[in-house]
Formats: C-alpha cells, structure tokens, sequence
C-alpha cells in the first residue's frame, strides 16, 4: 500500500512526543475514520516472533504492538496498545519470561505516563489473541487471550474523544535492540460504528507490507493481514 508523507509526519511526532530514549522502527497506520465515525472494535492475532538479535545493550527493550486512539501523533490523546515486550534481562523489566521468549499486557499510554496490566510469559511461537473495544462514549477495554483464555485485560473510562485511528509499529528504548525478524499480524479485523467504504484505502505503511483491507458488508468491517519486514536498531 501507499507510503505517505503524513506516515513521515506521524513518526516524526511520536518521536518527538516520547521519551528521547524511544526509537520507533516500522509503522503501519489507518484512518482517520470519517465524519463522527470511529473504531468499535479491532481484533487481531500474531504468533510470537524471535527475539531481537546482535543487540547492542543490555538496559535495551523492544515492543511491538497494534493499537487505537482519537490522534496519529498527539501524546496528550491516550493509545490503547496492548504490548508484545522483550529485553536481554526479561527479569529486570519484569517480564518473567525466559530472555529468549515476549511477555505481553494489555497497557494503554495516557497522556501522564503508561498503565499496563502485570506482563505474562509467552512460549516460543504461541498464537496470541487480542481485541480492543470501544464499549462505550469514552470507554475503551483491551483483552489478551491464549487458547480461548483471557491473560490480560484493562479497560480506560477517560480516553475521551472515541478512537479513529488503528497504529501498528515496533519501538526499542535505547535505539539498540539489534534486528527483530519479520513477522504478522493475522486476521485483523477492524469493525467501524458505521459503514465507510472508504477506510479501507486508508491503510499506510513503511516497512511492512498487506494485501490490503477488503470489506464483504459496504464498509462495516475490514479485514486483512499485516506483515513487518525485518527491523533493525542500532
């Protein structure tokens, strides 16, 4: 799909919004949704990718994510992004899995710092699921799951103007994580509060590749897949 100046712009702002220590890698964004149209639901799936390779540090820690929020860029408006983590000393980052396997946790980053769910242990290539709603004006939940069973979930009341835009990108604190291999994210689903025949063109992306979103209801809900290129930061 498209590679846009907007996408320069969106990177650009997280950067500049986040911690000087984040260095975000490849991002995938869509939306605005249209008019008073926002995201009710998003649920996607990824199996555990490997562990980042020939990082530089050891105070180092990688995420990759998918989230939805009301802005592209602004860091005062909340991202509800439940989080894939790794660092060389899983421990110290309070992961309790081993330091070759990803904790996740449903998190959500407000504009006075993030809160996250306690992180769980993922096995090496383990199907994870997600889905994160919009349940109400304001009111959004986030729920991980492992075969049918929630791990993880949190729900925000105060996330204000309802979310419009679906992110995905891969960070690493400290900008040395070394390469953090390809991998996907399987069937996204994404079900608007009302049909848009449009949003599926809205799909941006650097550093990653999709077939594209299709819709078999006018618009109603979008369907696709999403595959990260190898990712490198040193």
């Amino acid at each position: 799909m498209r590679f846009s100046s907007i996408l320069v712009s969106f990177v650009l702002a997280l950067t500049a919004a986040a911690d000087q220590e984040w260095h975000f890698g490849d991002v995938v964004y869509m939306g605005p949704t249209s008019g008073s149209n926002y995201i009710e639901k998003v649920t996607y799936s990824v199996t555990a990718p490997k562990v980042p390779t020939d990082f530089l540090q050891k105070d180092c820690w990688a995420s990759i994510w998918i989230g939805i929020s009301a802005s592209q860029s602004d860091n005062s408006v909340p991202l509800m992004q439940p989080l894939f983590n790794w660092a060389p000393d899983n421990a110290a980052q309070g992961c309790p899995a081993a330091n070759n396997a990803w904790c996740v946790a449903a998190s959500t980053l407000l504009p006075d710092g993030q809160t996250d769910e306690p992180y769980v242990a993922v096995a090496n290539d383990q199907k994870v699921d997600f889905e994160i709603s919009t349940v109400s004006s304001g009111t959004v939940s986030q729920n991980v799951s492992i075969n049918g069973n929630t791990i993880s979930s949190i729900t925000n009341k105060d996330v204000g103007q309802n979310p419009v835009y679906l992110i995905a990108a891969n960070e690493c604190f400290t900008g040395k994580c070394g390469t953090l291999a390809e991998y996907t994210w399987k069937d996204v689903v994404v079900t608007l509060a009302t049909a848009d025949k449009n949003f599926g063109a809205t799909l941006s992306l650097t550093g990653a590749s999709s077939k594209g979103f299709s819709t078999s209801d006018n618009g109603l809900t979008w369907k696709g897949a999403i595959t990260f290129n190898k990712d490198t930061f040193a």
